[in-house]
């Protein structure tokens, strides 16, 4: 009893000190997406802070699913950096489409449709991981700044998720799933304690017969 409490205490600590590091990551996140709001308001125009805005709606919601229905056991830790990797390319290939719409110049770029999407497509990429070759670069001051707001969403992300799967790899069951552990847990004693009660209950009924016989 006192090895299964301390046990208990152990994952209690742990699993608040992983929560702790996902609100900060969330908050900081917040905050980003404010001053994102904010400057990309200063620098373009309503409809380009709104697309940022919705950009970050979906990432809010994916981040959500993932923290609920995630789970990694044993060989699957392969997972982690699988969704990491597919939510990275996702929201490259979206920004790069915002940017095109809102006709952000990134600079000297090559003719043609399909490879004016592809050279926004890897501008955005390697400003989101902080790559920066600097063979893409915007020269205007507003263009420059919805740069670096990409990059310190870049940032964001790589925050957000290591918070987030470094707890799914200590926790595979998700810090959401903890509830659902508990109450398998109460289920599995109430169980046992039913069948305590019935083999008891059988002996109770077995013992005065044994007298009767005996007498």
């Amino acid at each position: 009893m006192i090895f299964d409490s301390i046990k208990k205490y152990k994952k209690k600590i742990k699993l608040s000190s992983l929560k702790m590091s996902i609100k900060r990551a969330t908050l900081f996140s917040a905050i980003l997406a404010i001053l994102t709001v904010i400057l990309v308001l200063i620098t373009h125009n309503l409809n380009l802070t709104i697309s940022f805005a919705f950009i970050g709606l979906i990432y809010t919601i994916f981040i959500v699913i993932i923290d609920k229905h995630l789970v990694t056991r044993g060989n699957e830790i392969w997972i982690v950096p699988l969704v990491y990797s597919l939510m990275t390319i996702y929201f490259a290939l979206l920004i790069a489409k915002v940017l095109i719409e809102f006709s952000v110049n990134i600079g000297e770029i090559n003719p043609g449709v399909p490879s004016e999407y592809l050279d926004y497509t890897y501008f955005t990429l390697i400003t989101m991981l902080s790559v920066g070759y600097g063979d893409l670069s915007p020269e205007k001051s507003s263009d420059q700044i919805v740069a670096m707001i990409i990059a310190m969403f870049g940032s964001a992300h790589m925050l957000v998720s290591v918070a987030l799967f470094f707890s799914k790899i200590n926790n595979p069951n998700s810090l959401s799933k903890v509830t659902y552990n508990e109450n398998s847990y109460n289920q599995s004693t109430n169980s046992l304690k039913i069948t305590i009660n019935q083999d008891y209950n059988a002996h109770q009924e077995v013992t005065p017969v044994i007298e009767e016989s005996r007498n």
